[in-house]
């Protein structure tokens, strides 16, 4: 079981990417608040839009959602057209339920359960969020008997583990601004220290691996043949 809640978080922080997403009821900070407040969206705004569309999925109908104009969406890894792929086949919401909230970027992530033609699967969902409109969606469709497994086991727990849920004291959220001293990312390449090789251009940097001397070869092929 822990194994499965692992690969479910793992999931949803490979949607979320770099952002420092928190769960729903984890209280945003003066500079969070500011920030949403300006992006038009707070928390409740965010999950609404999750709750909207996982409606708008099972009704089959993507027209009820606010999208902009050139919104992109993908279902594991393959980008679609919106009302295609899971759309077609989902059937009802299931109870688990876990929104993770990033307001001052404009987007939420969320893993739950839903069913498909009459099978439970995972849903990992992110959602981008530009001037109340979705502009990006992200989703991953755990199929097979493992999620569904899965599935069923979470639909028993009804709700997130309450740690999934804690308030994150201000003095231990991570800050968005990248620490003092930093190195930078990514690393640059290692010198070359090899003999007779030399580094090549920044643009043929590959691994930080030394090429061989245009003219070192020759010498030691002569060498040799001395």
């Amino acid at each position: 079981m822990r194994r499965k809640l692992f690969v479910i978080s793992a999931l949803l922080m490979l949607l979320l990417g770099t952002s420092l997403g928190m769960p729903s009821n984890v209280r945003a900070s003066g500079k969070q608040s500011g920030a949403a407040a300006s992006n038009g969206c707070d928390r409740a705004c965010l999950n609404g839009f999750v709750d909207r569309y996982l409606d708008a999925v099972v009704a089959h109908d993507p027209s009820r959602l606010p999208t902009t104009k050139l919104v992109k969406f993908t279902e594991n890894g393959q980008k679609l057209e919106l009302g295609d792929g899971f759309w077609r086949t989902a059937t009802s919401r299931g109870t688990y339920k876990l929104y993770v909230d990033d307001p001052q970027a404009g987007q939420v992530g969320f893993v739950g359960t839903m069913q498909e033609a009459g099978q439970p699967v995972i849903v990992a969902l992110r959602l981008k969020i530009e001037n109340q409109k979705i502009s990006e969606i992200e989703t991953i469709v755990a199929r097979g008997q493992m999620s569904q497994n899965g599935a069923k086991n979470l639909e028993k727990m009804g709700a997130p583990r309450p740690a999934f849920l804690t308030d994150v004291p201000a003095a231990g959220r991570a800050s968005r601004r990248p620490a003092r001293g930093a190195p930078p990312w990514p690393p640059p390449p290692p010198p070359c220290t090899r003999p007779g090789a030399v580094a090549p251009p920044p643009r043929a940097i590959r691994c930080g691996v030394c090429q061989p001397a245009r003219d070192a070869a020759p010498a030691a092929s002569s060498a040799a043949t001395d």
